[in-house]
């Protein structure tokens, strides 16, 4: 079971994300928001097929006794890692003075996956670069159709 604070940490960055995600996919038109969500789409299912290929176990505390279901149950590479980092590229690409606000939000993320003890940091660097990589694989494909 997560301790009260780490409880109070994942949950205010999340609720930061999901603020940020609102905004943003509020002010976009549709083809942007289709855009949007299939960069997002994309990244989670490599980092699924990546999860499912490498079968990484989870270096979790016993003490904690949180249950992975699935696929979720192996750790690399970081799923909120790369969300985030994929998240921050696709904000950046539409909003441009939004993107350190994204990028240290991404970094809080990743940083959060590490000190709560979810993840090594050699998942967290993957997450990164691999979610970084893929929203501005999407951000050049967009510029071309």
């Amino acid at each position: 079971m997560m301790a009260r604070g780490e409880t109070l940490t994942s949950g205010l960055i999340f609720f930061i994300w999901l603020l940020t995600g609102a905004f943003v996919f509020v002010n976009l038109d549709w083809e942007n928001r289709v855009y949007a969500l299939t960069i997002f789409t994309f990244s989670f299912v490599l980092n699924t097929a990546l999860k499912a290929y490498f079968k990484t176990k989870r270096v979790i505390d016993e003490k904690s006794r949180i249950y992975y279901p699935g696929i979720q149950k192996y750790s690399f590479p970081s799923a909120h890692t790369q969300l985030a980092f994929t998240a921050s590229s696709i904000i950046e690409s539409f909003y441009p003075p939004l993107w350190l606000y994204s990028i240290a939000l991404a970094f809080a993320t990743a940083a959060s996956r590490y000190l709560l003890g979810r993840h090594t940091r050699k998942e967290i660097l993957w997450g990164a670069v691999l979610g970084y990589m893929t929203g501005q694989l999407g951000v050049m494909i967009y510029g071309r159709i």
